[in-house]
């Protein structure tokens, strides 16, 4: 054999160590467990959480740079503050939202009133690209290069790690998908180059338009998101990010994927739906890290029964484990419909300052949902989870196995085919299997079984072998 076949079956085989190695199952970190805070004023999260994304924060680029040039930093450095002094914060990771938002004296159309967000702070143009960029991307890009070294540079000097910067909050939401608000109203060659100047200018890594980045990188251990993309079940808005992520050159903008994850159906339809995703990617992308950047199950008053919303939570996560995805951005820990919103409405509630909202808790303080969140993240945290998987006989259960050391084992159960409604929940009885011989609830409960089975329902159940 040459030389050179023999270097090839090395490499073949470091390869193939290195796909298996990748593969094997890791303990989930406190990171999975991404959150989002929108009202400053009323409450840090109380409920643990290993990283967090700055948006709807009152952080938009439109909301910092008034003026060319003039940064208003007061409000990032209060969440800054507030945030790294949570201890309920387990790291200090977060992502920040480059776009939209830009500023109405650097829009390309500034006079758009369809723009996202239009209704709630009266700036028009946000949804469209910086005025120096032409709509095949070519052009100087240094209103955005401006902004974007600015925040990253006072972001790095803060206590906090901006580990993510996302490009583009769902982009695929334009004036070609649908009639309502827009939060991106430029071409995908012009998005494509805010991503390529915005990896140049953090990381010092890529190239723009072909030619080599050249740029002392801000942030070298910063990691470039694509532009996140809502993904909702419809082929308009699929459509749309695919052609976006099929552009020469797209691929090479960013380092891991982002996208949304609110969808109709339940959250044993993550399996189809991470499908539906990875569809729109070429092969390149589908092999990079997926995260969600922002998910929940969205308006409260779409999911009214409260143990149904804490059923939500865990099997979410759960499910969100199974199909690969490296972070969930649960959206919300609190938010209350104001100007241009609902009134009273919430998204994903998982607290409540004093009892009041539509379709969520009459007590003030964590919602059910809340709890299910911390009992979930304590399951899961510090835990080797595999993927769930559906039982042969009954397709509706589903289970996850646990692993931890000191020879702890677990089995987070469900079925997905009971009910909860003001009348309680519905269950089933189920075997237990051998060697489990206590169980704990999303209420926080810890009981020790009687018997040779279970009640098991809508709300995960986690069998443990010992009493930990």
């Amino acid at each position: 054999m040459t030389k050179l076949r023999v270097l090839a079956s090395l490499l073949a085989i470091c390869l193939i160590s290195l796909s298996a190695a990748s593969q094997t199952p890791q303990p989930i970190q406190s990171t999975f467990f991404g959150m989002h805070g929108r009202q400053l004023d009323d409450s840090n999260p109380q409920v643990s959480f290993g990283a967090f994304r700055f948006w709807d924060t009152g952080t938009r680029w439109e909301q910092i740079e008034h003026e060319r040039g003039q940064f208003q930093w007061a409000h990032f450095d209060e969440w800054v503050s507030a945030i790294a002094g949570d201890p309920f914060f387990q790291t200090n990771e977060t992502v920040f939202v480059l776009g939209p938002g830009t500023p109405t004296w650097a829009s390309s159309d500034p006079t758009q009133k369809k723009c996202d967000y239009y209704a709630e702070d009266k700036v028009a143009g946000t949804c469209f690209p910086p005025k120096d960029v032409a709509k095949d991307g070519s052009g100087p890009d240094q209103i955005w290069k401006d902004w974007v070294t600015a925040v990253a540079t006072h972001a790095l000097a803060s206590q906090i790690h901006v580990k993510y910067w996302e490009i583009w909050n769902e982009f695929n939401d334009n004036p070609h998908t649908q009639s309502g608000d827009w939060e991106w109203a430029g071409t995908n060659a012009q998005l494509m180059r805010l991503a390529e100047d915005a990896r140049c200018v953090i990381t010092g890594r890529g190239q723009v338009q072909g030619v080599p980045c050249a740029s002392k990188a801000i942030d070298a251990s910063a990691i470039i998101l694509s532009p996140s993309f809502a993904s909702k079940n419809d082929w308009i808005h699929l459509t749309a990010a695919k052609r976006y992520f099929d552009q020469p050159g797209a691929a090479d903008a960013a380092e891991e994927i982002a996208y949304h994850n609110y969808y109709p159906g339940d959250p044993e339809d993550a399996t189809h739906h991470t499908k539906l995703i990875e569809s729109t990617l070429p092969a390149v992308d589908r092999a990079r890290t997926l995260i969600s950047t922002e998910g929940g199950w969205h308006d409260d008053c779409q999911l009214p029964d409260l143990q149904a919303q804490a059923s939500f939570v865990a099997r979410e996560y759960l499910m969100l484990n199974t199909n690969h995805v490296q972070a969930h951005y649960w959206y919300n820990w609190y938010a209350r419909g104001h100007v241009g919103w609902s009134a009273g409405f919430g998204f994903g509630t998982l607290w409540n300052p004093d009892g009041e909202g539509k379709c969520t808790s009459t007590q003030a303080g964590l919602t059910p949902a809340g709890v299910a969140y911390q009992q979930i993240y304590n399951w899961m945290v510090g835990a080797t989870v595999l993927p769930c998987t559906q039982n042969r006989s009954v397709s509706t259960v589903y289970s996850c196995t646990f692993s931890r050391e000191s020879n702890y084992s677990g089995i987070a159960i469900w079925d997905s085919s009971q009910t909860c409604n003001t009348s309680g929940c519905t269950t089933r009885s189920w075997p237990v299997p051998k060697g489990m011989d206590w169980y704990r609830d999303l209420a926080g409960h810890l009981v020790q079984i009687d018997g040779s089975t279970v009640q098991i329902g809508l709300k995960p159940i986690l069998l443990e072998n010992m009493n930990r």
